[in-house]
């Protein structure tokens, strides 16, 4: 289990123990002759063991020196029952020193996938170090470097990063093969994450600090799944939580033959990106384009989906006409493809005559199609090029500042989880698509005080805004839980972090929400 931290007389007394005190003479035990020597078996850490790293650092910040502590570290969660272990949990935590006597807000985070490791909210956004980039987005040349992080919410909120089972350097303990799969789906996966939480605040201490629970992509699925979750089976109650490209009902962004939605509320998006890019909407702003794109998408662009084969030639002409001016595209290319068009094609035609392809996670960004005869693009330009900086950053910095080491790999996006993931429990018996609405919506209602801020990027071609926003024009909330959700826009991606003014503007933006929701509990701990 993991232990309580020493305190600091006890740490100097064993450190005085261990320089002083007169060495132990070694004692060599010779071994009983037998009529055959047997290999020495070789030790193997128990199951059960776990390992930290504590170390201090500073954040200078605005002429202000912030002294933090961070703890690299594993926790081992055990089945109830027969309390045999089941997984190692890996997690850096970061805690403000000499923060006053109230307690402190204490944020938990995780990215999604899933299979995606917290690295990317950890060294992209929030903690305080990030990896350098433009402040576009794009990468600069190597060598890469962390950078201190101009945003860090480390001022206003103790932050533990978790890593998921099966990513980073958390591990399955039993006897699957793999050993993570018992924990890839949906059930599984917040019953694990909650157990940790549930370890780490008692274990340190802070069963009475102001909760947040912060998630990214398939992480806000988790995290809407959560609150409910610790309510529930723990009493522990989130104060709040904050939802970064979000997805809380998937019927909203799967595209099928028959399940329309995701077609009509990709269009905003697709507006915005060919905007961007000089495509579409010359003369008009962003936002008065975006703003036409929705209206058309759910009064014109749904309906006329609905019909299908039986909708006239003469109006789908005509939808097909708007659809080319608000998006750039060709009239005739949504004509050939019942006006339907995914977001691998999009990305694929939008720059066709430049010979680029537009990113998924941050379509603002483009490179060069290696293979444009391919109907599906074969790479994303705006996620595999952050790869190895992120992995070569994450790597060093554990070993050279956080003085963990491991011989494993950090998993920092685990393809293999994602394709053995089992979304079985999606639905009602099982059946259907994801909804993380309805838990969301029950935890609101118990909980009336917590407050929910969605953070949405306007440029992105993986959980659009507009999926967002027919999502939450489907909560059916009470008016006087309506005023605890916010939903704020920003002109970036799906890691909206990666941009300088994002960034910043994300940063503000959950300072006020954390003010605000401590404000109106009463509490003195100030972020």
């Amino acid at each position: 289990m993991h232990p309580m931290r020493p305190s600091l007389p006890l740490f100097l007394a064993l450190l005085a123990c261990v320089l002083f005190c007169s060495p132990v003479q070694a004692v060599q035990v010779v071994p009983e002759p037998s009529d055959q020597e047997q290999p020495a078996p070789k030790a193997k850490p128990a199951p059960s063991a776990e390992r930290q790293s504590l170390t201090r650092h500073e954040l200078r910040l605005d002429g202000k020196t912030h002294a933090y502590t961070a703890t690299a570290g594993e926790l081992v969660i055990k089945d109830e029952e027969s309390q045999e272990p089941k997984a190692r949990i890996f997690y850096v935590a970061y805690e403000l020193e000499n923060a006053g006597t109230s307690p402190r807000p204490l944020t938990f985070a995780f990215n999604g996938g899933p299979g995606a490791a917290s690295i990317w909210l950890h060294l992209g956004g929030l903690g305080p170090l990030r990896v350098a980039l433009h402040d576009d987005g794009t990468l600069p040349p190597p060598p890469y470097r962390l950078i201190q992080n101009e945003s860090s919410w480390l001022p206003f909120t103790d932050i533990v990063f978790i890593d998921p089972v099966g990513t980073g350097y958390s591990r399955g303990l039993g006897e699957a093969k793999p050993a993570g799969k018992p924990f890839w789906n949906i059930e599984k996966d917040v019953e694990s994450v909650a157990e940790f939480i549930r370890l780490w605040v008692t274990r340190n201490g802070r069963w009475l600090s102001p909760i947040f629970l912060a998630g990214e992509s398939y992480g806000t699925t988790r995290a809407a799944l959560l609150a409910p979750y610790l309510q529930s089976e723990f009493g522990l109650q989130a104060a709040g939580v904050l939802l970064i490209s979000p997805v809380l009902f998937y019927e909203t962004i799967l595209l099928s033959p028959i399940n329309d939605l995701p077609f009509a509320l990709y269009l905003p998006a697709y507006a915005s990106v060919a905007h961007y890019h000089g495509k579409a909407g010359q003369g008009l702003s962003l936002e008065q384009l975006s703003t036409q794109a929705g209206a058309f998408a759910l009064e014109e662009y749904l309906p006329a989906l609905a019909k299908g084969s039986i909708l006239p030639e003469a109006r789908s002409r005509e939808v097909a006409g708007r659809l080319s001016e608000l998006t750039g595209l060709p009239a005739q290319l949504y004509l050939e493809n019942h006006l339907r068009l995914e977001p691998a094609r999009f990305r694929r035609e939008l720059l066709r005559d430049r010979e680029r392809l537009i990113g998924r996670m941050d379509a603002t960004i483009a490179a060069v199609n290696p293979e444009p005869q391919r109907s599906a693009p074969s790479y994303d330009p705006t996620l595999q090029p952050l790869y190895g900086p992120f992995s070569s950053a994450m790597h060093s910095y554990l070993i050279r500042d956080l003085k963990y080491q491991s011989d494993l790999l950090y998993e920092f996006l685990n393809p293999q989880v994602g394709m053995s993931w089992d979304w079985q429990a999606a639905g009602e018996e099982g059946q259907g698509y994801l909804d993380a609405v309805t838990p969301l919506k029950e935890a609101m209602s118990v909980s009336p005080s917590m407050r929910v801020l969605l953070a949405c990027g306007m440029y992105d071609l993986a959980t659009p805004c507009s999926s967002v926003e027919y999502t939450l024009n489907h909560l059916w909330l009470d008016d006087a839980l309506k005023k605890n959700i916010t939903l704020e826009y920003y002109r970036a991606g799906h890691m909206m972090y990666t941009h300088a003014d994002a960034r910043k503007e994300l940063h503000d933006d959950a300072q006020r929400f954390y003010r605000e929701v401590l404000e109106r509990a009463g509490t003195k701990a100030r972020p």
